[in-house]
């Protein structure tokens, strides 16, 4: 049995941490976070918008010695520094010291990557924006080539077993703010989720179950309800 703390920063910046490691997903504030400088730190960007990433992060640089930078390739990060991994989409990428990390970037319907990361014999994935993006406003064929774009990525996790997920769920979409929840809830075997991109309405996931599609999952899906918040999860 692993133990894994959790903390909900805020939108779609989590920390995921055990004794050994802190991993840290789309940091967007402009004060860089305190973070345990005695484990190993992986700062990780899905990509450049200003909710996911805030190049305030670069002082963490300066502060911690053990750390590794880990951003999609569009985000303007220093050259010739080693603690400065530049991914791309459907990359995959071995990080071995001073703890082994497995790394799958899959391709966004949006613009950077998803993470699925493959650490102490656990898998964790955080979406980025890869979502079932779909809006009144649009096209129905705009809407429709989203679908499909979505669901081809998708492939890649069909059936697969993850420990630990962070996945979009946004209120901004209406009635169709949890098609890709939903998607990905059916097709992968995923023991714990947490939804967002909520921005400040974190009673989606509230408004979420209470739709009858969400029965089987409502034990699955964890609820953060405010900036902050800690939760500790145990992954066999």
């Amino acid at each position: 049995m692993k133990q894994y703390d959790v903390i909900f920063h805020k939108h779609s910046c989590f920390q995921l941490e055990d004794d050994q490691c802190i991993f840290l997903f789309d940091w967007f504030d402009d004060t860089p976070p305190v973070l345990d400088g005695s484990k190993m730190l992986y700062i990780l960007n899905s990509h450049k918008h200003g909710d996911h990433y805030n190049p305030s992060l670069l002082q963490l640089a300066e502060q911690y010695g053990h750390i590794q930078f880990i951003w999609s390739r569009e985000i303007r990060m220093p050259k010739d520094d080693s603690r400065f991994l530049a991914v791309k989409r459907g990359g995959q990428y071995a990080l071995e010291h001073p703890v082994p990390v497995q790394l799958e970037t899959l391709p966004s319907t949006d613009i950077g990557v998803a993470f699925l990361l493959h650490y102490n014999g656990s898998v964790i994935y955080h979406a980025g924006d890869l979502n079932w993006w779909s809006w009144s406003g649009e096209s129905d064929s705009w809407n429709r080539s989203m679908e499909a774009r979505f669901k081809q990525i998708m492939q890649q996790l069909e059936g697969r077993h993850i420990d630990i997920a962070f996945v979009p769920l946004d209120p901004r979409q209406e009635e169709r703010f949890c098609w890709g929840l939903d998607y990905f809830l059916q097709h992968t075997r995923t023991r714990y989720v947490f939804p967002m991109h909520m921005w400040e309405q974190l009673d989606t996931v509230q408004k979420w179950k209470a739709l009858p599609q969400s029965e089987p999952y409502r034990k699955t899906v964890l609820e953060p309800a405010q900036n902050g918040q800690r939760f500790t999860l145990t992954v066999d």
